[in-house]
């Protein structure tokens, strides 16, 4: 069936009007989207700033309290393993500890 010239008129000015609104629609949310996301991104490298700071931090007291040998492949292997909460119980124990056995004791 054959369409009228005001029937493909339409069909053109819906079809860019669609195309133009899905593409400004596209770019809107592209930049509210990202902002966002670089913002998460920040704070996951501020939090593992941290962690890299806390085990630099334990490293230093560990030498400092018991000499470079407390530095050993096991030693260093729990470091690498541990969770932010496991290091910050470590920094509270090398304080009082009198080896670096009881620092690493469960």
């Amino acid at each position: 069936m054959a369409m009228t010239i005001a029937e493909q008129l339409y069909e053109e000015g819906y079809a860019e009007g669609y195309a133009d609104g899905y593409a400004q629609g596209y770019a809107e949310g592209f930049i509210q989207g990202r902002e966002p996301g670089r913002e998460e991104g920040r704070e996951g490298a501020r939090e593992k700033a941290r962690e890299v700071g806390r085990i630099a931090a334990l490293r230093v007291v560990l030498v400092s309290r018991f000499g470079s040998q407390a530095l050993d492949v096991t030693c260093d292997a729990r470091l690498r393993a541990a969770t932010v909460d496991v290091i910050d119980r470590y920094l509270q124990r090398v304080v009082v500890a009198d080896s670096v056995a009881a620092v690493f004791e469960d």
